[in-house]
């Protein structure tokens, strides 16, 4: 998140549906001080989830997540695709079954002069491909649900196989919850921002341009060790001419870095070895035969 906060991105979830029971608003500010997290409705969903509880019985629920200000650009057409790996995230949260971003399934009973998302001179009119066109982002909110299965673990009496193939009947013991998409919100919103800060970092090179001008610069860190604390705080910059300096130290692991930007291929790396008393040791490389 603190990546997203650079560039002013925020995702947003909550609870949209329980069971038959749906929202009748999208308000994340609701959400966030639901005991559900809840977009709306929130005492019929409770109602919901409780009369599952009661019948020794689970109920499903649907996620509704957003990104907002994500800039358009953001994926590739084929084997990044930013819906591709949005999907492929959500999947992979234990219970969910089904993902769909934008008009969703929805999509698949119009037509294309309906779900189509047309464009005039101030953008687009409409939101259906939800933030994502053509694997890329479009510069719209990113909209996706998530599905969520109910809880397998139920205390009603049910049929199954035991190790040696017989048809027993069953009943489960202890504590389960009787709708695992509640606690699915929260997780839902962790992968979406993990996908697109990894989004995010992929669109740093899509371009020649920005390549070249990540190569030229880029200061490369050379890990000095400190064992010292009170030493750190003497280290004058060294070197100038060369623009080697000591640029910050960790007084948890007592590191400093030592950042040169122009360091060529004859760098060597060497040994590193502490000092009988602990004095400060020697750097991890050298340059033209000289430590650093």
């Amino acid at each position: 998140q603190l990546l997203l906060n650079e560039f002013n991105i925020e995702v947003l979830s909550g609870v949209f549906g329980i069971g038959k029971v749906f929202s009748d608003k999208v308000d994340f500010n609701f959400a966030k001080n639901s005991q559900i997290y809840a977009l709306g409705n929130e005492e019929a969903m409770k109602e919901a989830v409780n009369k599952a509880r009661n019948d020794h019985d689970s109920v499903g629920a649907v996620v509704l997540s957003v990104v907002k200000n994500a800039p358009a650009g953001l994926g590739e057409p084929l084997y990044d695709k930013l819906d591709g790996a949005l999907a492929a995230a959500l999947m992979g949260i234990n219970g969910v079954k089904a993902v769909e971003i934008g008009a969703g399934v929805k999509a698949s009973e119009t037509f294309g002069s309906v779900n189509n998302d047309e464009m005039d001179e101030l953008g687009f009119l409409s939101n259906n491909a939800g933030g994502i066109l053509g694997g890329i982002s479009s510069g719209e909110d990113i909209v996706l649900k998530s599905h969520f299965k109910p809880t397998p673990s139920i205390f009603k009496e049910q049929k199954t196989l035991n190790l040696q193939g017989e048809v027993v009947d069953f009943e489960l013991r202890g504590r389960h919850d009787p709708c695992i998409g509640i606690r699915g919100s929260v997780v839902a919103t962790a992968m979406i921002r993990l996908v697109i800060a990894d989004m995010l970092l992929l669109n740093a090179s899509t371009k020649l341009e920005n390549l070249k001008k990540i190569a030229t610069s880029l200061d490369v860190k050379v890990s000095y060790l400190i064992e010292d604390e009170e030493e750190t705080k003497n280290m004058e910059v060294v070197k100038r001419n060369e623009r080697k300096y000591i640029e910050s130290v960790d007084s948890n692991t007592k590191m400093a870095l030592l950042t040169t930007s122009n360091i060529d291929k004859t760098m060597e790396p060497i040994l590193y070895e502490i000092g009988p008393n602990g004095e400060s040791g020697r750097s991890f490389y050298t340059h033209n035969g000289e430590e650093f």
